[in-house]
Order: structure tokens, then C-alpha cells, then sequence
């Protein structure tokens, strides 16, 4: 039987001949119980639908390679998408692979890595670390040895994320790269062995990278190295600061050091190098609670380390504990630190050093009497008075250079305990050199009870107090026109001079009558001083004066007036009609040009329609004065007047007609008059640089204002300066309503029967808020304008969601900084203002500020060119000597701090504000977030008037700041 079933076998193949099963595509192309397991290899197996069709081609079917090309699944292919876009960080990368599936992420993962582009490998490692087990660490294993060190790092942290639970399977892989070439890599494997590792395995892998550590690699394992309980890296880095080099990489690790910080400075600082005393230092400063260690650290230093860590803790002084070792400090060092140390104490809480402050009164060194003298100027007390006059008259008994210092500083000491027996004290300092400026303030600190000891100063005529005297009176202002009106009963035309002046500097009202009787009165041999004098009032009974004086016979008499009626900056429509009426009919061209001059100074209504006309006027001085007066009044209704005088015009007038057509038009092409009738025709109806004008009820009077553009409500400020100086630069910016403001006594409001003061014009901002019915505003200022501006923000913080400060000094001083600009004239040895101190002003007043602002102007702008444009827009002197008086000692940077709202800083960089003034404002911006600080390239002061597209790109950036 066996060999019959032989045949049975040889049969068989008549069932393999059957070859429709081998060749029929339905039976192999339907495998169903195949399939299960290709389930993740299906991207091998489909295909590309054809053309037209929706089937796929079964495989050995005659079709064009790129039907055949394999097709990922719909998540693997959106996972493959993610990563390998470029860009996205990784909260990105996870929102877009938020609803695919996490096998299909994997699976991406592990593309992403083997990818030749590194950064689709540094994202596929990114994605990975948050897979967890899902994670192909053996695909992350291998990324361990990229040529990258970026890659192989973020390999290893990834390895490091895995923590104990696998440390069987990372940890040879992580120890392999503690000696890879790169300290990135080294740095990484290290940082991620210590979170996978024991201590004891970290700790040792820590000392052998510590033993041939490069600063860079010192820095990683400082960190790790604590966390070991290992302090020798620590030491090893704060030796290594010996290096100035290294203080970027190592400062920061050493910062994070934690409790382990405070004992190794301590080791650090013994006879540390001046360079290892400023890297720790610098680590201090990034440390969270540097300053507390710090102060800890201070006992136990001596010598230049104990002096540099005093100075840098003096900064920090508002830390309580901070400010305690600095008392104890202040006891003991050199005499220039103690003097640090006591002046910075005294402006946190000069009452609690005022004991000690008496004690120190007597020390050797006149730096420490000096600072102690200071503190008790900060704390005055009447009591006191006695004390420190004997300290003073002990000085003096020594007087020389080197206690000058410790003088002036009881000088001021004395003046605030406001002691009216002192008055003759200050008196005799205006004669000592060097104490002549201290003893003038504390006279007008003392106020009334010192005038009539000036008055006899002014009067017996000592030639070197008489000027501080009148300085001190004028500053005073109030019951200073009795005194002034004696003087002008002295037998000597000097000392009535002086008198006439002192009236018009006083700002005292009861001057007025005095100086309108003096006009009146017969046999006035010159009225021109008087008319000056009175132009610093803006009251009925001056303004009248004014008006008067227009009918005087004298052409000089007549000029004094019309000019005085634009300085006296009063909104009338009288004042208007009357310099309108003397451009008409006054026969004197001197006349008519400063007519002219002083319609432009105030700004009032219709003024473009009065200069149009007086451009036809016959004389060429005044057709001249028109044209430049509206060129900066840049009304493009204006150009049809300018076109009819086009081609009549030659040389100076032709000069000065080109430049008005370009300021109007903005554009230097304009040449031919039907160019600019054109120009005019299309500006009917818009909206010119002039914007709306308004009238802001603050009280007694009405401020004119002027608004351009749309939106949220931003309030333009200056400090002397009318709104017009803005108006280039408003209507050119976008974003949000600016309203440009002339604060009272400025452009064209009226001071009213208030005196212009810092608290005034903050009152004022909030009532014109009000008018204008914003519920919040920010608030755009120049100058000293600023500390208007913050001051508002500071008292009402829930009405102010913006700050921006353009120019502003960051040190309020009474002169505005013109010392200063004075400086910066070059080859201006005429017009040396550097040397004319304030108290020079009072003897012709109006004359002085005239002249000091239109030297200044070239020095406040970095094109010189555009000093004409600021003399057409010059300051309100009364006002701006006021608010310089108001916020003089003032420093911007300490009233900036702890703003919530985002404030704007802009400097010029040719400004009149030396570099070294702003580092306060740097440092604040270094450390408040809200605070952004920026400079214009190539610009002044006035950076508005320079470059108003400028300008217009900064505004709209803080339109929109949120």
C-alpha cells in the first residue's frame, strides 16, 4: 500500500497547476486576516489614486511611478507637517498636534529625528520629552551622538526627563556623553545624570568634570555640584572671577547658588582683587535676595572690598536690612564712604540719622560734616537753629576750599528751619565766594521776612550783593513791588533802574499800578524799560498800558508795545484788533514787523486770512514778515495768497516765499503759482496742521487748544512752549485724538488771576480732561512739561493709561537746562551764556530771555538752521521760569518709579541733556518693565519741530501701546 499511495503523491501537483489562484489579484488583494498586523506598515501598501478615479491601483498593475508613491495617513502625515515647519516653538508645535493620535506622533517622532534637517531633528527631540512612555527612546538614544551639540543636548535632556524609572536603559547612554567633545554636551549629560542617577554617582561625575573645568563648564556644574552638597566648584568659580572674562558665564550660575552663596562669598572675599569683588558683585545683583546678602556680608569685609560692596548697597539702601548694616557703616571706613553712606541714608529717613547727624557736626573729616549737615537740611528743625549757626560761624573761623562744601550745606541747613533771625546771616554769605547761591536760596526760602534786609542790601548799593539780592527778591516775588517802588525814589538812576526791573521780574501784581503811574507820569525820560516790565503781566490794568503805549510818539515806545502785548500772551480779541490796526495804519515799518510778530506769538483766530492779506502789502519788510510768519503757520488755504505774489518776488522775499511753500506743502518741487493754487483748491475742507481749535473751561479762563485725528484721548503738553510747536508732528501721527493744550499764560491762553505753579497747571490738565468728558487719557509732554505730566499720573493713576516724555531733564533745575545748552554753542564766544547766571535776568528781563532763547535755539536743535522755527514759537518766559522754580531737585527717574502705567522716554541724541544725567532713567528702564527709553539719531530738543515724520512715528507707536 505504501507504494500504491506513491502515485496519489505525484498527483498532487495537478491541484498546484491550478494557476487562476496564484494569478487571480481579488484573492491576494484581499487578505483580510493579513492585514490586521500591516496595520503600521499600510503606508507601504497604499497608493496614489489616479487621475479622475477614485480606486487605487492593485499592486503589479502597469501605472506611472508617481501613482506608486506611498501616502502616509492622514495623522502620521499632519504629525510629519508639524515638525517640520519652521518656527514654531513648542507650545505651537503641541497645538498642532493636538488631535493626532499619539501612536501616529511616535511614529513622527522617530521620522523627525533621522531627518537631515537639524531643525526638524531639534523639534522631533522637542516633541519627544513630552511623549512620555510613548517616547522611541532608542531613536532618541542615537540623537545622544549627533555631530550637533544643540542636538545631542536636547538628546540628553530628553534622557534626563525620564527620571529613575528608566535609568537602566538611559544611564549608560548619558554617561557616554560625559566625555563628549562639546561643553554643551558634557554640560547637558551632566545636568541630565543628575536627575536620572544616585548622589553619589552625580557627586563623582561632578568632581571629575570639575577637575578640568573650563569656565564655561564650571558654570553647569556649579549647579549640580550643590546639589550634591559639593562647595568645591563654587569656590572654584568665585576664584575664577579673578578673570574679568569670565564674569558673563560664571555670574549667573554663582547667583543661583542659593544658601550655599552667602559662606562662599564670604571665603571669596577675603583679600579678594578688584576684579573678583565686581563679578561677585555683578552676582549679587542677579541673585533674588542679593541685597539682604549683601548686608550680611558687609561686617566681615574690609578694606577696598568693603568699600566697593558699600557703594553698590548704597543703591539699595530702601532694603531694610540693607539700610541697617549701612547705619552701622556709616560709623566706620574711609571718610568718602561714610559720606556715601550717610547722604544715601538721609534720603530714606533723614529723622533717624538726625541724633547722629549732631555727633558728626564735629568729626575731622569735612566730607562726613558735610553729608551730616546735609541730613540735618533734610530734617530741619527750628529747635535747631542755634546749632548749627555756631557749626557754621566754626567753619568760617576756617573758612578754605575744603570745608566750602560742609559751609554751603549749613547754609542750607539753616535756611529750611525757616528761622527770620538767620535773615542777616545769608545776608553776609552773598559776599563769600562760593556761598553765594546757597545763601540766595535760603533767603527766598525764608520768603517775606527776608525782603526788607534785601531791600537795604539793594539800596546801599554793594556791588557784589546787589545782584544775588535782586535775584532773591525777584524769586520771592510777593511784597517785592513796595520794595522795588522805593528803589524808584533813590537819587540814583542805577538803583531806580534796578527798582523798575525787579518790578516786571517780581511777578508781583502790586508792582503793576506802580509801573502804570511811572508811565503816566510826566518827564519819563525812557518808558521802553517800563513797557518791558509791565509786558511780564498779563492783568487789565498792564494790558491797557500796552494799548496805550501804540499811540506813544516815539517809534521805539511803539515797537516796545506791540511787542509787549504778544509776550503778555492774553487771548483778546481787543489786543488782536489793536495789532491789526497797527500793521494798517502805523507809519513806521519797525512797528509793523513786530505787529506782526506778536499776532503770530498769540495764535488768535482768522490769523492766516489777516497775513494773507498783508502779503500784497506794498512794503517789502512786511510782505516778508507775513511770509514767514505763515510758512509756520502751515495753512495749505494759505498758498493761493502766497501764488499771487510768485513771480514778483526777488532775493530775501523770494528766499523766504520758497521756504514758506515748502513747510506748507511739504514738498520742494512747488515752483510756479498755478502749482500752488492747485495745492490750495485740493486743501479745501481738510483738515489742515492747525487741527480744531477749542476752548477748555479750567476755572477762571478758557485754555485754547487744538485736536487732530481719531480715537482714544491723548493731552499734548509743554513746559513754556504754545501746542502750535506740536502741530506738524500731530497731524501727521495716527491712532488716537491728540489734543495739543497751551497751559495757562502759554500761546494763546491767558494766565487769568492765578499764578501759573506746578500744582496749577495739574489742576488745569484734569479739568481740561473733564471738558473734553475722557474718562482716561494719556498724556504726551516736552521739557518740563514732564514732571506736569507724571505729577497728574502719580495723583490720579485710574485716569492715566499712558506716559510719553520727550526731552525732558532728567534733573528739574531753575535755569531748564540752559547752562547746559549754553555749553554746547561752539564758536558763540558773544553770546557766552554759560557764564550768565539767573541772577543777571532782572536787570532787563524781557531783553535777557529774548535774547538767552534765541542764542539757545542752536544749541537745542541739531540742524541750526531750525533755530528760526523755535524764535517763531518761543517759551512763556513767567511760566516756564515758574515750573522750573516748582519742580527744581526733582529727578525724574525716582518720580517714574513705581508707575503701573507704560511710559515712553524719547531723547534727542544731540540733545542739551548730558549722557551721564540719563543713567538714573537707564537703570530704571533696566529694572521697571513699563519703563521703555529711547533715542532719536541725529536729533535735538526739539525733535518735533526737527523731524516731525519723526516725531509722528513715535506717537503712533504709543498710540498703540497697551
Amino acid at each position: 500500500p505504501t507504494k500504491e499511495e506513491a502515485p496519489a503523491k505525484e498527483e498532487a501537483p495537478a491541484k498546484e497547476e491550478a494557476p487562476a489562484k496564484e494569478e487571480a489579484p481579488a484573492k491576494e488583494e484581499a487578505p483580510a486576516k493579513e492585514e490586521a498586523p500591516a496595520k503600521e506598515e499600510a503606508p507601504a501598501t497604499k497608493h496614489r489614486a489616479p487621475p479622475g478615479g477614485d480606486e487605487i491601483p492593485p499592486d503589479g498593475a502597469i501605472a506611472p511611478p508617481e501613482l506608486l508613491a506611498p501616502v502616509d495617513p492622514p495623522d502620521l502625515a499632519a504629525a510629519k507637517r508639524a515638525l517640520s515647519t519652521p518656527g514654531l516653538d513648542e507650545s505651537a508645535l503641541w497645538s498642532a498636534l493636538a488631535d493626532v493620535e499619539p501612536q501616529a506622533v511616535a511614529a513622527a517622532v522617530r521620522w523627525a529625528i533621522a531627518e537631515a534637517n537639524e531643525a526638524t531633528r531639534l523639534a522631533g527631540l522637542r516633541v519627544a520629552g513630552g511623549l512620555g512612555k510613548a517616547a522611541p527612546l532608542d531613536a532618541v538614544g542615537q540623537a545622544t551622538r549627533d555631530p550637533s551639540p544643540e542636538i545631542a543636548s536636547a538628546a540628553l535632556r530628553v534622557l534626563g526627563g525620564r527620571g529613575a524609572r528608566d535609568a537602566k536603559v538611559v544611564l549608560p547612554v548619558i554617561t557616554e556623553q560625559l566625555g563628549a567633545p562639546s561643553v554643551l554636551v558634557r554640560c547637558a549629560a551632566l545636568e541630565s545624570l543628575a536627575r536620572v542617577a544616585k548622589a553619589k554617582v552625580t557627586a563623582q561625575a561632578a568632581a571629575a568634570l570639575a577637575s578640568r573645568a573650563t569656565p564655561r563648564q564650571l558654570a553647569c556644574v556649579v549647579p549640580v555640584a550643590l546639589l550634591a552638597k559639593q562647595t568645591g566648584p563654587l569656590d572654584r568659580a568665585i576664584e575664577a572671577l579673578d578673570d574679568v572674562d569670565n564674569h558673563g558665564v560664571l555670574t549667573p550660575a554663582i547667583a543661583r547658588a542659593g544658601k550655599a552663596l552667602g559662606p562662599a562669598l564670604r571665603r571669596g572675599l577675603g583679600a579678594a582683587p578688584g576684579a573678583r569683588v565686581a563679578g561677585i558683585l555683578a552676582a549679587l545683583a542677579l541673585a533674588p535676595d542679593g541685597g539682604a546678602l549683601g548686608a550680611a556680608l558687609l561686617p566681615s569685609t574690609d578694606g577696598e572690598a568693603r568699600e566697593a560692596l558699600a557703594r553698590w548697597l548704597v543703591g539699595r539702601a530702601n532694603q531694610r536690612e540693607v539700610a541697617k548694616a549701612l547705619a552701622k557703616a556709616a560709623a566706620k571706613g574711609s571718610p568718602q564712604l561714610r559720606a556715601t553712606v550717610i547722604t544715601a541714608l538721609a534720603e530714606l529717613d533723614a529723622r533717624a540719622l538726625a541724633r547722629d547727624a549732631r555727633t558728626w557736626l564735629n568729626d575731622p573729616s569735612p566730607l562726613v560734616r558735610a553729608a551730616a549737615a546735609r541730613v540735618l537740611a533734610r530734617a530741619a528743625d527750628r529747635r535747631e537753629a542755634t546749632l548749627l549757626l555756631h557749626a557754621y560761624q566754626a567753619e568760617r573761623s576756617i573758612a578754605s576750599d575744603e570745608n566750602l562744601p560742609v559751609r554751603v550745606a549749613l547754609i542750607e541747613a539753616m535756611g529750611r528751619t525757616g528761622s527770620a533771625d538767620l535773615a542777616a546771616v545769608f545776608v553776609d554769605g552773598l559776599a563769600q565766594p562760593g556761598e553765594e547761591s546757597a545763601a540766595v536760596d535760603a533767603l527766598v526760602t525764608l520768603g517775606a521776612a527776608s525782603v526788607g534786609t534785601l531791600g537795604l542790601v539793594v539800596k546801599l548799593g554793594d556791588s557784589h550783593k546787589t545782584p544775588y539780592a535782586l535775584d532773591a527778591l525777584a524769586r520771592i516775588g510777593a511784597g517785592v513791588g513796595d520794595t522795588a517802588e522805593k528803589l524808584l525814589q533813590h537819587p540814583r538812576e542805577s538803583v531806580r533802574k534796578i527798582g523798575l526791573d525787579l518790578m516786571g521780574a517780581s511777578e508781583d501784581p502790586d508792582a503793576v499800578g506802580a509801573l502804570v503811574r511811572l508811565l503816566a507820569a510826566e518827564g519819563l525820560e525812557d518808558p521802553v524799560p517800563v513797557i518791558q516790565a509791565l509786558a511780564t503781566f498779563s492783568s487789565p490794568e498792564a494790558i491797557g498800558a500796552l494799548l496805550g503805549a501804540r499811540d506813544h510818539p516815539s517809534v521805539a515806545v511803539r515797537v516796545a508795545a506791540v511787542t509787549g502785548l504778544g509776550e503778555a500772551q492774553v487771548d483778546s480779541p481787543a489786543v488782536f484788533e489793536a495789532l491789526t490796526n497797527s500793521v494798517e495804519t502805523d507809519g513806521d515799518v519797525a512797528v509793523k514787523v513786530a505787529a506782526i510778530q506778536a499776532m503770530f506769538r498769540l495764535g488768535a483766530p482768522g490769523l492766516s486770512v489777516v497775513l494773507a492779506k498783508l502779503v500784497q502789502f506794498e512794503g517789502p519788510e512786511v510782505r516778508v514778515a507775513a511770509l514767514d510768519a505763515l510758512g509756520w503757520l502751515r495753512d495749505p488755504l494759505s498758498l493761493a495768497a502766497i501764488a499771487q505774489r510768485y513771480g514778483d518776488t526777488a532775493g530775501k522775499e523770494r528766499e523766504v516765499l520758497d521756504a514758506a511753500v515748502a513747510r506748507i506743502a511739504g514738498r520742494a518741487d512747488l515752483n510756479s503759482a498755478r502749482g500752488m493754487r492747485d495745492v490750495a483748491t485740493s486743501s479745501q475742507g481738510a483738515l489742515g496742521p492747525e487741527g480744531d481749535r477749542l476752548e477748555l473751561a479750567v476755572g477762571d479762563i478758557k485754555l485754547t487748544a487744538r485736536g487732530y485725528g481719531s480715537g482714544h484721548t491723548a493731552l499734548v503738553l509743554g513746559g513754556g512752549h504754545s501746542g502750535r510747536l506740536w502741530a506738524q508732528s500731530l497731524a501727521a501721527a495716527g491712532g488716537a485724538r491728540f489734543v495739543a493744550i497751551d497751559g495757562r499764560g502759554r500761546g494763546a491762553s491767558p494766565v487769568g488771576q492765578k499764578v501759573v505753579t506746578l500744582e496749577q497747571d495739574v489742576m488745569d490738565l484734569e479739568a481740561a480732561r473733564a471738558a473734553l468728558k475722557a474718562e482716561k487719557v494719556r498724556l504726551v509732554a516736552h521739557g518740563v512739561g514732564a514732571y506736569v505730566a507724571v505729577e497728574y499720573a502719580r495723583r490720579y493713576p485710574e485716569r492715566v493709561n499712558g506716559l510719553l516724555l520727550v526731552s525732558p531733564p532728567p534733573r528739574a533745575t531753575r535755569d531748564g537746562g540752559a547752562n547746559g545748552a549754553a555749553r554746547r554753542l561752539d564758536n558763540r564766544a558773544a553770546l557766552d551764556l554759560a557764564a550768565l547766571d539767573a541772577r543777571f535776568a532782572w536787570y532787563s528781563p524781557s531783553g535777557y530771555l529774548g535774547l538767552r532763547f534765541a542764542a539757545l535755539a542752536g544749541g537745542y536743535v541739531g540742524d541750526p538752521r531750525l533755530a528760526l522755527a523755535l524764535r517763531m514759537h518761543p517759551p512763556a518766559h513767567g511760566p516756564q521760569q515758574a515750573l522750573n522754580r516748582g519742580c527744581e531737585g526733582r529727578d525724574l527717574a525716582s518720580q517714574l518709579r513705581g508707575l503701573a502705567v507704560p511710559v515712553m522716554v524719547v531723547f534727542g541724541e544731540k540733545g542739551p541733556f548730558a549722557l551721564d544725567a540719563r543713567v538714573p532713567l537707564k537703570r530704571l528702564a533696566s529694572t521697571q518693565k513699563s519703563v521703555r527709553l529711547s533715542e532719536l539719531a541725529g536729533l535735538g530738543h526739539y525733535p518735533m519741530v526737527e523731524s516731525p515724520s519723526a516725531m509722528a512715528g513715535v506717537l503712533s507707536k504709543f498710540a498703540g501701546l497697551r
